[in-house]
């Protein structure tokens, strides 16, 4: 049985980017004061970007603080279009630049063989993750798990022993890395940001039980997700 989402309305973009960022900072300085680093699975959706940019002002160990990219296109993360660049520049600065960044490209000659290393790595990583921050798509996407994903019930089955998986895109826009649903779910908290008309409209459809990606997200965390929105 799945647990029940919260539902945050916020009146704004910017009040929402406050009030994850202040979520974030609590959850991430709680973890801190474990025997490991406090762990962070980050999208790079445009609006967590603005959530990021408020967290990187809090003051905390940043030095105990791990972050992973939630997922990531096949290209030089020195590309502006990479998620591990647009987090670098959103989060890793200032004190926040202390904190470590478990990277998912790695340089490799083909895309499963970076998703191979990265989970070679990440399978070191304690888990239950201190908290996971995910965008949403109109169609329900979250990370790198699109709708007509070839392969896509088994990147979403709590049962793949995967954690990381390269796939193709569905638009036929190139090769993508992202963490499977088992890897994403597993977290002591878990908040799914939203924006506007469609993105709000796919997060009511999964409410109401539409299969999706965010929806199964619902169903395999441990803890209610939090929804948050705004206009």
């Amino acid at each position: 049985m799945s647990l029940e989402p919260y539902w945050i309305e916020h009146d704004s973009d910017q009040a929402l980017a406050w009030g994850v960022a202040q979520r974030l900072a609590q959850a991430l300085r709680w973890g801190a004061q474990g025997e490991t680093q406090a762990r962070l699975v980050l999208s790079a959706d445009r609006l967590p970007l603005d959530a990021y940019r408020n967290l990187a002002d809090a003051v905390l160990d940043w030095r105990r603080v791990l972050v992973i990219p939630s997922d990531e296109p096949w290209i030089a993360p020195t590309d502006p279009a990479s998620h591990e660049h647009a987090i670098r520049q959103a989060l890793l600065r200032g004190p926040a630049a202390k904190a470590e960044l478990l990277p998912l490209l790695r340089g490799g000659e083909h895309p499963g063989e970076d998703a191979g290393a990265a989970a070679y790595d990440f399978g070191r990583v304690p888990r239950p993750f201190d908290a996971v921050v995910l965008g949403v798509g109109d169609d329900g996407r979250i990370a790198g798990l699109w709708p007509g994903t070839d392969g896509l019930d088994q990147l979403l089955a709590a049962t793949t022993p995967a954690t990381v998986a390269a796939i193709d895109r569905p638009d036929g826009s190139g090769a993508h890395l992202t963490l499977t649903l088992r890897a994403l779910a597993d977290a002591g908290l878990i908040l799914v940001l939203g924006r506007g008309a469609r993105e709000r409209g796919a997060l009511m459809q999964a409410l109401e039980g539409a299969s999706s990606p965010v929806r199964a997200l619902f169903d395999a965390a441990r803890v209610p997700v939090e929804i948050h929105v705004s206009p």
